[in-house]
C-alpha cells in the first residue's frame, strides 16, 4: 500500500509537469496572469510561466532520494499553499482549496519521515506482478499519453489545458424531439441552441463529464438516437469550447 502510494504522488507531480508543456498551457496560464497580476513585470510572469512545468515535474523526482526528499516535500508544499493563496486572493476555484489542503498533509505524512535504501528501490524492491502493474499505470501508460495512447486524466495530466470540454449545437429541427430533461439544459438564442455537456453532467452526475473525446461523441450519438424523417441530415455539431 506504502509502496502504491508513494508512486502515485511521484507520478502526479512528475507527468502534471510534464503535460504542461504545451503550447496551450502557456498561452492560457500567461494570459491569467497579466489579467490578475498585471502590476507585475510581464517578462517575470513569462519566465514563471514557463518555469512552471519544469518545476512542477522536478518536486516529483526530488521526493525520490533521500538527501533531496525533504526539500522536495517543502517545494510541493509552498506550491499548494500558494495555490490557496492565490484563489482566496481571486475570489474563486474554493472547490479544489480542499484537495490542495489534502495534498499538503498526505505530503507530510508519507515523505517527510520515509527514508530508502537506495534511490531506485521504490521502482526494484521486492518485485511483484502488482509492483509491476502499478509501474505500469503509474509511469508507462502516461508516458503514452504524450503520443495519444491514453487518457489525459489517468495519466495525471492535471490543469495542463490539455483536456477539452464540449457544447453540442442542436438544430432546431432537432431540439423539440429531445427529451424534456434534456431540453431544460438548453441554452438558446434567435439564432442557435447549445448544450453544454459540463453542465448538463455536472448537474445529473456532480462530476463533469469525462474529457475525452470519445465520451462527448457518445453523448452526441445519444442525442442522434431521438432524429426522425424531420430532421435534416448532421442535426448536431459538437465544438470545443475551451481552446
Amino acid at each position: 500500500m506504502l509502496f502504491t502510494l508513494i508512486l502515485i504522488f511521484i507520478a502526479t507531480y512528475f507527468w502534471s509537469g510534464i503535460h504542461k508543456l504545451n503550447e496551450i498551457f502557456f498561452e492560457q496560464w500567461m494570459h491569467a496572469l497579466v489579467k490578475h497580476f498585471s502590476f507585475i513585470s510581464k517578462s517575470i510572469l513569462l519566465a514563471f510561466t514557463y518555469a512552471v512545468p519544469l518545476l512542477e515535474a522536478i518536486l516529483g523526482v526530488l521526493i525520490l532520494s533521500n538527501k533531496t526528499r525533504r526539500l522536495g516535500v517543502f517545494g510541493i508544499v509552498l506550491m499548494h499553499s500558494i495555490i490557496i493563496v492565490m484563489l482566496l486572493y481571486l475570489g474563486y476555484g474554493f472547490n479544489v482549496i480542499p484537495w490542495n489542503v489534502q495534498n499538503i498533509l498526505s505530503v507530510l505524512i508519507i515523505f517527510w519521515t520515509l527514508k530508502t535504501t537506495s534511490l531506485t528501490e521504490v521502482f526494484t524492491d521486492s518485485k511483484s506482478y502488482q509492483k509491476g502493474l502499478i509501474f505500469i499505470f503509474t509511469f508507462i501508460l502516461p508516458f503514452s499519453n504524450l503520443f495519444g495512447g491514453w487518457d489525459h486524466l489517468l495519466s495525471f495530466s492535471f490543469f495542463t489545458s490539455k483536456l477539452d470540454y464540449y457544447y453540442i449545437q442542436i438544430d432546431a429541427s432537432l431540439k423539440d424531439k429531445l427529451p424534456k430533461n434534456v431540453q431544460k439544459y438548453y441554452r438558446t438564442n434567435e439564432y442557435i441552441t447549445v448544450l453544454y455537456l459540463n453542465e448538463w453532467a455536472g448537474d445529473v452526475n456532480k462530476v463533469l463529464l469525462y474529457p475525452q473525446p470519445r465520451v462527448a461523441k457518445k453523448v452526441e450519438q445519444y442525442l442522434l438516437s431521438f432524429a426522425d424523417n424531420t430532421t435534416i441530415k448532421n442535426p448536431t455539431k459538437l465544438v470545443i469550447y475551451n481552446k
